[in-house]
């Protein structure tokens, strides 16, 4: 649901996963063969062995499998300056959708600058997920289930390709 809703030209919106119907797509094949064909270039390509078979093994086998792999000299796309996923014009919305199990919850996410990669010894997100996700008595999970509003309460982070952002959710 967030990557739907994420600003169209941002890493975020696009396709990860899907299922037989989304794959239902006119030429997909040779879309797909176009992409490969394009992209599948050893200068944009890092590989790692590891094995208990010797240095000179290794050798051989990764000469033999991946020397194949033309060098096409692709530049890979500048995305030093990537757009962030959400913006004042798509941020505060309360999306309500039909769950596929018969379970209530509740999402509420936060966009912020990231914090993965500025303040990375630091980690104020895990200040946060902690508050979140702690269950002493005094915490807000134990006030909000004494209340009877929720049942369990969970808290991550995480940070979007290329360091544009850090997102905070907190499920309940």
């Amino acid at each position: 649901m967030m990557m739907t809703l994420a600003h169209s030209e941002s890493n975020m919106n696009r396709f990860w996963y899907g299922n037989l119907k989304s794959l239902d797509v006119p030429n997909i094949l040779e879309k797909l063969l176009a992409f490969h064909t394009k992209w599948y270039s050893s200068n944009i390509m890092k590989l790692v062995v590891s094995s208990k078979a010797s240095l000179d093994q290794l050798e051989k086998w990764a000469v033999s499998k991946f020397s194949p792999i033309l060098n096409k000299r692709v530049k890979l796309p500048d995305l030093g300056q990537p757009i962030a996923p959400y913006t004042p014009d798509n941020l505060g919305q309360l999306i309500k959708f039909v769950p596929v199990t018969d379970k209530d919850k509740l999402t509420i996410v936060w966009q912020l600058p990231n914090c993965h990669l500025h303040h990375h010894k630091t980690q104020p997100l895990s200040y946060f997920t902690d508050i979140f996700g702690s269950e002493q008595s005094s915490s807000m999970f134990s006030y909000l289930k004494k209340e009877g509003l929720i049942m369990s309460m969970f808290s991550y982070s995480e940070g979007e390709l290329n360091g544009v952002y850090s997102t905070l959710y907190v499920d309940v």
